[in-house]
């Protein structure tokens, strides 16, 4: 007897007597053990619930098939180390109501369950349930993994705010339905997200409708997610703002799934809410999203300013309902590269500006369309011939591990010193797509290199010496002969702006397509259309002007040629409208110095070509070629009415204020979005770890012995 209460004397004084160095009250040890729990004084123990009912620090450990932490109390910080918990009746950590300054931190090697069952269980049901109006700070700075059956991971009940600390460590979350979700705010400041989320969605701030008062806000500072899941990646009622991050998706099994469902919301990044200050806002980041609904879809407004985008889109890839807004003024063009590598429709909205950026558009309808948002079509009807592997190993392989554990795709460096595209740098390196060379010098698509023509097979062109125009005399008139389809009258609401940009379209309808106005006052584009039909170019219901740009469509004349609808401009144009040009054949122009300006593919039959620049002369030549012929086109010039428009004359109008008004809202993005959300940057972690890891083994030995012993 006297040996036994000797070691329990020593396990006591080594797990409690023995205080870490930190400032503020003192530490209080709780740890698990089966169905125990052992404690200091002051701390209540209700079966196998411990409950945290005043201010401090509390360090929890040890392991328990059936515990749970209940914390009833402001200004608590709840450390986790070696903590194994899970539950059948509750959640593992409460949070309950109006608690403020609570904050749960990940040491290392903690592992939460809830095994609720999500149909006999009353109300919500979570791994960590955080009650109404309360601020939550979670950090994470180990492994920190995450299990339910339930209706939640992390779930924040009413005006609940929930901010995830700058940290080093992994959430690893795999859930039956939403992984983390929050009525109020959901904050990241950082940290790595590995969510796997089978029937739900992944990261949700969408309270009721009927609750006015929640924020259904989502603010992301920076992190790293690694997302797949059944439903939308990020959802939220009022507002998305991501100022850099970076984010790997895949949602519904990607744009190509087998067994699609229709009727689930699969999107990549969604915002619900139509009144005005609704907003998706993106200031940066590297994403890669491979959804099958819409990749970035806002039911009111969508800016985005910069970052590197790759999108493969069941549905549209970039859609907002009202403006969408991407690039900046005079801002360098690769700040944003958007690729969209497939998509129903590549960029939607009712106005669409863009001001800066380089981007690549494949769609199957229009690739650039300002309309009212529709839903469209479900099934993808060819598939574009790209590897969805653009990072040389950017797979799904085995539960979480992106190409290989973390490393997205390689030391979490997205954009450099990695070789994105196989051995090219992207997007330092070689130009895309300035240059045409996209990848390793070919000219996209098709890999068509001029010092290898010779391994392509071409159909044979017709021959005579120069293709015959048909029906010229009906198109010498700029606004003669055309006919909008579906003989809508234009709409001043839809409107397409193009400033400056490197724009590439290739679409299986319209390149680009308003039920409004279409102003390009910059720029260079290159817009593949539908080859024969009605489909265009360019299509408008109401005034096109051309300015201060490089414009080359190629598609079919139909009954909506571009040259048709030209209403303003103070450049030179040309057009060819003939006899079929088959698909395979090289277009080539040169200057009148017998320069090569520009070299495309024809990727389709087509029967019309328009070209517009400012340097443009009737001293171009334009040529298509084979391994066999090679043709001079004949090429009809015009210019049209000089003068301005209402959209070229206020791009700088109040451009100061604009610009100011910006760098508010940047500031004010920045901050946090309610009082006491500032970023955990306390070091007592570090100084508690060693201290607490030695005592903490030490005692556990003991407590080994003793059970063995008696």
């Amino acid at each position: 007897m006297k040996i036994k209460n000797i070691f329990l004397f020593l396990i006591s004084s080594i797990v409690f007597c023995l205080e870490p160095k930190e400032e503020g009250p003192n530490t209080k040890y709780i740890v698990f053990s089966q169905d125990k729990i052992k404690a200091e004084k002051g701390i209540t123990i209700s079966g196998t619930t411990v409950l945290v009912e005043n201010p401090g620090v509390y360090l929890v450990t040890g392991e328990s098939k059936e515990g749970n932490i209940v914390i009833k109390s402001d200004s608590v910080k709840l450390y986790l180390k070696n903590l194994h918990l899970s539950s059948e009746k509750n959640a593992p950590i409460i949070i309950t109501s109006d608690k403020k300054d609570v904050k749960i931190i990940n040491i290392d090697n903690t592992k939460l369950k809830d095994l609720e069952d999500p149909l006999t269980t009353e109300g919500e049901c979570a791994v960590i349930k955080i009650k109404r109006n309360s601020i939550v700070h979670i950090q994470n700075e180990g492994t920190f993994k995450l299990f339910g059956n339930c209706k939640n991971i992390i779930r924040g009940i009413g005006q609940t705010s929930i901010i995830f600390d700058k940290s080093e460590g992994e959430y690893i979350i795999n859930s039956n339905e939403t992984a983390i979700s929050a009525d109020g705010l959901l904050q990241f400041n950082g940290g790595i997200f590995t969510i796997e989320s089978e029937n739900g969605d992944a990261i949700k701030s969408s309270p009721k409708d009927y609750d006015d008062e929640s924020l259904g806000k989502i603010l992301i500072n920076n992190g790293i997610f690694n997302i797949k899941c059944y439903g939308d990646a990020f959802t939220a009622k009022n507002n998305i703002t991501i100022l850099q991050g970076k984010f790997d998706i895949n949602t519904q099994y990607g744009y190509d799934s087998e067994v699609f469902n229709a009727n689930v919301s699969s999107k990549g990044f969604k915002v619900t809410n139509p009144e005005i200050g609704s907003e998706i806002k993106i200031y940066s980041g590297d994403f890669y999203l491979n959804t099958a609904d819409d990749g970035f879809r806002s039911n009111r407004d969508l800016t985005i300013l910069k970052g590197h985008y790759v999108i493969y889109s069941r549905d549209d890839a970039i859609c907002a309902k009202y403006n969408l807004v991407l690039g900046e003024k005079d801002a360098k063009l690769d700040e944003l590269n958007i690729r969209i590598l497939y998509s129903f429709e590549a960029l939607e909205g009712m106005v669409i500006k863009i001001y800066s950026g380089k981007i690549l558009a494949k769609s199957i309808d229009d690739g650039i369309n300002a309309s009212g948002v529709i839903k469209k079509e479900q099934r993808p009807q060819q598939r574009w011939n790209f590897t969805r592997n653009d990072t040389g190993g950017f797979n799904w392989t085995g539960g979480f591990n992106w190409t290989g554990g973390n490393n997205w795709p390689g030391g979490n460096n997205w954009t450099g010193g990695n070789n994105w595209t196989g051995g090219n740098n992207w997007p330092g390196g070689n130009n895309w797509p300035g240059g045409n060379n996209w990848p390793g010098g070919n000219n996209w698509p098709g890999g068509f290199n001029r010092t290898d023509r010779n391994r392509f097979n071409y159909s044979q062109f017709n021959n005579s010496d120069r293709f015959n125009n048909r029906n010229r005399t009906r198109r010498n008139n700029t606004n003669g002969g055309r006919t909008h389809r579906g003989g809508t009258p234009g709409n001043s609401s839809y409107c397409i702006s193009i400033f400056n940009a490197e724009i590439d379209v290739y679409s299986q309808s319209d390149g680009i397509d308003s039920n409004g106005n279409i102003y390009i006052h910059g720029g260079s584009l290159n817009i593949f259309s539908k080859g024969f039909g009605s489909d265009a170019p360019l299509d408008h219901n109401g005034n096109f002007t051309l300015f201060n740009s490089e414009l080359l469509g190629v598609g079919t004349g139909g009954f909506e040629s571009v040259h048709d609808g030209i209403k303003k401009g103070n450049q030179l144009y040309c057009y060819y409208y003939g006899d079929k040009i088959s698909e395979d054949t090289i277009l080539e122009i040169r200057n009148e110095k017998d320069e090569i300006i520009k070299e495309k593919v024809i990727d389709k039959d087509i029967d019309y070509i328009f070209y517009s620049s400012l340097n443009l002369n009737e001293n171009y030549h334009f040529y298509v070629y084979n391994e066999q012929n090679r043709i001079e086109l004949e090429m009809i010039f015009g210019f049209p009415e000089e003068g301005y428009d209402d959209e070229d004359l206020n791009y700088y109008k109040d451009d100061e204020e604009n610009k100011n008004d910006d760098e508010k809202d940047k500031n004010d993005d920045k901050k946090d979005t309610i009082e006491n959300t500032k970023p955990n940057t306390d070091n007592d972690v570090n100084n508690n770890n060693e201290n607490f890891s030695i005592n903490l083994k030490t005692s556990l030995l003991l407590y080994i012995i003793y059970l063995i012993l008696f």
